[in-house]
């Protein structure tokens, strides 16, 4: 248990990045998106997917294309990306989509139509929004390999659809990112690899943003690192950005900060960067207690780990440089110095001298050892990692028979006392 929390603590990313599908923004005036934004910059938030452009029944933008007639405008795109740009988020924007029949395996004149208008919504956006803010789009339709499983379908997505799309934007200097999704009841780990390999090597995608799938199923949580993991060799292999997609929802009401916790750990080791979904679950003007309690969590979780990535110290949630006066900098945190002049830190206190099998050195209480005194913070393919400390213990304890078991160092016989802060 501790040396997993140790691992969370080293390694967890904060989320960076938020969807928002537009759902319960659009009806806003501008200073209420400019309240919109504020928000997600006090959750250091430095991206921002704007999901849908236009739609079949809906555009989110002032639109002159043909097959926006008769969609309701909701002239969204035009509050929001100047007051995004304003506070330098980086604006990821979805071109079109038509969701209705994506739920099976589209035939080619669905395909068309897509990669068609999607080119023509991106120069329609460009040329209204010239926003250096804007680094890019995203193909709002969710791809999973249960429709796409056939080899031949597959290729006519990416060759019909996604690679002209991609190519389109490149051709503008812009990115293009998708968020699929898995489904471990419908195919393997395995599979789901071998999938997106095939899929991703020649699509010109840039960014893949997987959807960590525990929002909407919660025995997903139990597969996500297994799943996470093989679409992550195939991001690598294909020479491709691994986003991690955290749904911050249980169902359809907002999730509890200890679950995400959990989540952002399983995808941090992995990922580039964490994204969420979707802004709707922390609309605070039309908020919910849930609602209210998760984004204050989402404060804290975000700025303490921003502050960790950063190599500050979190302390009483705050970031510090410099630890406060009697306070000293350790494992990013500020530790309380002692009072007498005379005294050490043992076991996050205070003695006038150190138990035995312990030594001075400096202020600290260091157990007694010939070996260097490392951390061990993980094991990959059965070789350890470990970071040296230098003389301030911080051990993981394991019997001689874990040790043997588990083929790792031997570490001291003498692990009834340890320090830890």
């Amino acid at each position: 248990m501790m040396l997993q929390l140790m691992l969370s603590f080293l390694a967890t990313l904060p989320i960076s990045g938020i969807f928002d599908a537009g759902w319960n923004s659009f009806f806003r005036n501008q200073s209420q998106i400019d309240l919109q934004v504020s928000n997600m910059k006090k959750l250091n938030l430095d991206t921002l997917i704007l999901q849908y452009s236009i739609d079949k029944t809906q555009r989110f933008y002032d639109s002159a294309l043909p097959f926006a007639a008769g969609t309701a405008n909701n002239s969204y795109f035009e509050r929001i990306i100047p007051s995004a740009a304003s506070q330098n988020m980086s604006i990821y924007l979805g071109v079109y989509a038509e969701n209705d029949g994506w739920w099976t395996t589209p035939d080619d004149t669905y395909l068309f139509r897509q990669r068609d208008n999607s080119i023509k919504v991106i120069d329609e956006l460009l040329a209204k929004f010239p926003q250096a803010a804007i680094k890019g789009f995203y193909i709002p339709h969710e791809i999973a390999r249960y429709y796409w499983q056939v080899p031949a379908d597959m290729q006519r997505l990416v060759n019909n659809f996604v690679k002209p799309v991609s190519d389109y934007a490149h051709s503008k200097n812009k990115t293009m990112m998708i968020s699929p999704f898995f489904n471990q009841d419908l195919e393997t780990s395995a599979q789901d690899y071998q999938f997106f390999r095939d899929m991703l090597v020649n699509s010109s995608v840039d960014i893949i943003a997987v959807q960590d799938g525990v929002g909407s199923n919660a025995a997903r949580r139990n597969f996500s690192v297994e799943y996470l993991t093989a679409i992550h060799r195939a991001a690598v292999e294909t020479k491709k950005l691994f986003w991690t997609n955290v749904e911050l929802f249980e169902g359809s009401a907002p999730a509890d900060i200890t679950r995400i916790q959990d989540q952002c750990v399983n995808a941090s080791n992995i990922s580039l960067k964490l994204i969420s979904y979707d802004y709707s679950t922390l609309t605070l003007d039309h908020y919910s207690q849930s609602m209210q309690v998760l984004y204050a969590d989402l404060i804290i979780f975000n700025a303490k780990y921003t502050c960790i990535h950063q190599n500050n110290a979190f302390f009483n949630n705050s970031c510090y440089i410099y630890c406060p006066v009697n306070y000293f900098k350790f494992n990013n945190s500020c530790v309380r110095k002692c009072p007498g002049e005379s005294q050490f830190i043992y076991d996050s206190g205070c003695v006038s001298n150190c138990p035995d099998n312990y030594q001075i050195d400096g202020i600290n209480c260091v157990l007694k050892s010939g070996d260097k005194t490392v951390l061990i913070i993980g094991a990959v393919a059965g070789v350890v990692f470990a970071i040296a400390i230098g003389s301030t213990v911080a051990v993981v304890c394991i019997s001689k028979k874990e040790q043997k078991k588990k083929n790792r160092i031997k570490l001291s016989d003498s692990c009834s006392n340890v320090v830890t802060y």
